[in-house]
């Protein structure tokens, strides 16, 4: 509820690979507090014991013992990362994307220009010098003329960590811009037009993805049905996770793509948003591939405006402009975005649900230093991934063993002694109950 709501603020070790940096227990919790007073007293000032934190780090280091040598690391922050209401928060800039003059943090974007704009180069940039003029010209004119003139509402405390810049270092988020704004958004005008051409109907679509089989690791995020007010009514948007979303949009074109004609313009526009979607959620991308994004991005929103014309650009449909200089700047966008950081969030939703609620702020935080804790003492490696089988299995004869699986068992140098299905297998990334086969070999089992 909005009387229990939480800011909480997460912090993750860069040098970690991305595939330990991802893994929930490395994600630590640096503050919780009520939002009741966080507005109360202001973000800064629920910031500021994390930036002095990181002040000290950064000018006197800290020092780790590795094999006996101690080895001293001086500490950056190099990002923050957020949806789009956190990151403007954290960062200073208006709030409201519906009635701010200037609707973007890495740029002077105003709300008539992304209409008719859509490559980096057409908007003046912002830069770390020109913010700070601003914000000196914030407190020297008129508070209200120049807040609206350049899209600033105050200065930041990320500003007193050295060389962080708030212009620069708050790279936008394709979880909330595309899977949670552009994505359901199109989709739902697609759907609208193909459900008004009596192309299908809501019915259609919710009976496929019913039967549609998505696959076992994909169970937990099958879409959900949807409502029939979601082409009915315009103010009607389409409900769906983020994960949910992007697995519809992916599989949207197998489950209705023979009832759409091929000449149709509307699923044209759709193919080529989800090439834009399979490029920003790519885990390599090379140099080419980062001027044929630039490319995708002014063809897709200048398609949109020609189909769509009674439609506005949004201001996340506007940030996708900037997601070839960002991956330039911090690799794969998916190396930046906020999915694993909202999945920890929900852990902590979780802890919060059973217990008192006097102080929540203090029971999360306490319960999650509790589950750290063993996770830190618990004798299994904290970065490795340790994977778990049940004792109870069916043991499987080597008669229907394949030649291939030998051989590929053979190769690794072990010697194949049986193959067993058990009822469940977990690790850190995943659990299965089927198709989950375990080989053992030398006594071991992988």
């Amino acid at each position: 509820t909005k009387k229990h709501k939480l800011g909480c603020l997460f912090f993750t070790v860069g040098n970690l690979h991305p595939r330990f940096r991802s893994k929930l227990k490395c994600i630590f919790v640096a503050a919780v507090a009520s939002n009741l007073v966080i507005r109360k007293h202001g973000i800064n000032l629920f910031l500021r014991p994390f930036v002095k934190s990181m002040q000290v780090m950064g000018e006197r280091g800290i020092t780790v013992s590795v094999d006996g040598k101690n080895h001293l690391f001086k500490v950056g922050l190099l990002a923050v990362l957020a949806d789009t209401l956190a990151a403007h928060a954290l960062g200073g800039f208006k709030e409201s994307m519906s009635f701010a003059y200037r609707i973007c943090r890495t740029c002077m974007a105003t709300t008539e220009q992304i209409q008719t704009c859509f490559l980096e180069s057409d908007f003046e940039l912002r830069t770390p010098e020109s913010h700070l003029l601003q914000l000196q010209m914030l407190s020297r004119g008129s508070y209200a003329e120049n807040s609206t003139k350049y899209g600033i509402n105050r200065s930041s405390e990320l500003l007193s960590i050295t060389n962080f810049s708030v212009v620069r270092n708050i790279p936008h988020d394709i979880m909330h811009d595309l899977f949670e704004g552009v994505v359901p958004c199109e989709m739902k005008l697609l759907l609208t037009h193909l459900v008004t051409a009596k192309y299908l109907s809501i019915a259609d679509l919710n009976d496929r993805i019913g039967r549609f089989d998505f696959g076992y690791t994909e169970l937990s995020d099958k879409p959900s049905v949807l409502d029939d007010k979601v082409v009915k009514n315009p103010d009607q948007k389409i409900r769906q996770s983020a994960s949910k979303m992007w697995l519809l949009a992916i599989f949207l074109p197998l489950l209705i793509g023979d009832l759409v004609p091929e000449d149709c313009t509307f699923w044209t526009l759709y193919t080529l948003l989800l090439r834009i979607c399979s490029i920003a959620a790519s885990w390599q991308i090379s140099q080419d591939t980062i001027s044929y994004l630039r490319v995708l991005i002014e063809e897709h929103h200048s398609k949109f405006k020609l189909l769509y014309p009674h439609k506005t650009i949004i201001p996340k449909m506007h940030y996708m402009v900037h997601y070839p200089s960002q991956i330039l700047s911090y690799g794969p966008l998916i190396y930046s975005w906020t999915m694993r950081h909202e999945a920890k969030l929900s852990v902590l939703k979780r802890a919060a649900r059973h217990g008192n609620f006097k102080n929540i702020s203090y029971t999360v935080t306490k319960r999650n230093q509790h589950a750290l804790c063993y996770h830190l003492n618990c004798g299994k490696p904290f970065l490795e991934n340790v994977a778990e089988c049940s004792k109870t299995f069916t043991e499987i004869p080597l008669v229907n063993e394949s030649m291939e699986l030998h051989a590929y068992i053979t190769s690794l140098g072990l010697t194949l002694h049986s193959i067993v299905h058990p009822n469940w297998i977990k690790s850190d990334v995943l659990f299965l109950k089927k198709f989950a086969y375990v080989y053992l070999g030398n006594g071991e089992m992988y």
